[in-house]
């Protein structure tokens, strides 16, 4: 490894629990601007499970993992700083343009990295935690040593818990694999319109995640 990927990831020895891995990421739009993507990944704060299954749980979980992946990137930030390189964080949150796309996705960025591989929910499974974790991103203007990338599911060809259990019957029982595209896997429509029901009750969407807590890859 170059002298600031050591630094980076000496950043990450007093958060053990994070997942993190660097990407080319000259598939992306941001390629021109950009050589690389450091993607990491924070557990949740509570790991649900169907048995305690809450949704505002999940929420906070949410946010507690959200706090302490800012504190995260403005470490990283502090370095890229001192060393003069050119950087950008993406926005996690998805455009209102009704495609519902963010302007860098995470989740192909963690495939690359070798962070986690894309469910049958469109979500990133990851080895330790499930798809349990939030992910954040930085684009870095540096070359790094990369991670082995993901190029298919791992998960076993007939579980469809997930599937099972989605109640907007949004996911298509799909394994991903390299070349997918999101509408491959899932009807994101009919899941925010789920989610978007809970707006007036709850003054945000609803966070919901049975298919999260529904996966086994994860679980202790």
């Amino acid at each position: 490894m170059n002298e600031l990927q050591n630094k980076i990831v000496d950043i990450f020895y007093d958060s053990p629990d994070m997942i993190f891995g660097f990407t080319d990421i000259s598939y992306s739009d941001f390629g021109k601007e950009y050589k690389s993507g450091l993607v990491f990944a924070v557990p949740y704060t509570h790991q649900l499970t169907l048995e305690n299954y809450n949704e505002k749980v999940f929420h906070e979980g949410i946010l507690g993992a959200k706090d302490r992946l800012e504190v995260k990137v403005k470490e990283i930030e502090t370095v890229l700083k001192k060393d003069g390189i050119p950087y950008y964080v993406p926005q996690v949150a998805q455009k209102d343009d009704g495609l519902f796309r963010a302007e860098f996705s995470f989740k192909d960025a963690a495939a690359a990295a070798g962070v986690g591989w894309f469910g049958k929910n469109d979500v990133i499974i990851t080895q330790k935690y499930g798809p349990r974790v939030r992910l954040a991103a930085i684009l870095i203007d540096h070359d790094f040593e990369y991670g082995k990338a993901y190029e298919k599911s791992m998960c076993p060809p007939d579980c469809e818990k997930c599937v099972g259990i989605c109640p907007a019957h949004a996911l298509r029982n799909v394994r991903w694999e390299v070349g997918m595209v999101r509408d491959d896997i899932i009807d994101i429509y009919r899941c925010n319109e789920i989610r978007r029901a809970f707006e007036n009750k709850l003054g945000r969407w609803g966070a919901c995640a049975l298919c999260l807590a529904v996966c086994p890859y994860g679980k202790t």
